[in-house]
């Protein structure tokens, strides 16, 4: 579920590795700002590293709806990026709780998890999407 480089475990003290062994996955790419928060992610929800997300009626953070076809409904605005696994769910926390977030970055967008319906969409059509939304992060290939 997590993205390589990017779960809890890979953040946490353990092991020893050799020197020179370890190859960063390039998250961020371009020079913008990059800002995080915090926030309180749903109770009952199983939110991956690099989930893109929404505030539900509640503004709590949830995963992000691009379907949604009410503009009042909060969902349909993406607001950021998840930067933990954040399990809200009964295996996990099993309640409502704080976690970090991106609120604004230039990001790799074959690292991001897409909400269904854009995840085999093309960069194009990821890009828009997210321009379209509001979103205030954007995405761009490495080059």
């Amino acid at each position: 579920m997590a993205v390589e480089g990017y779960s809890n475990e890979d953040w946490m003290a353990q092991g020893v590795t050799l020197e020179g062994s370890y190859s960063p996955t390039q998250l961020f790419t371009a020079e913008d700002d990059i800002k995080t928060a915090a926030g309180t992610f749903a109770a009952g929800n199983d939110v991956a590293v690099l989930t893109i997300l929404a505030r539900n009626a509640d503004d709590e953070l949830v995963q992000w709806d691009p379907t949604a076809v009410d503009a009042d409904v909060s969902e349909a605005t993406p607001v950021g990026v998840a930067a933990a696994d954040m399990d809200t769910s009964a295996t996990g926390y099993n309640a409502a709780v704080m976690g970090p977030y991106y609120v604004q970055a230039c990001f790799n967008p074959d690292l991001l998890v897409w909400p269904a319906g854009l995840a085999s969409g093309t960069h194009e059509e990821k890009s828009a999407a997210l321009e379209k939304a509001g979103a205030p992060f954007r995405v761009k290939h490495l080059l």
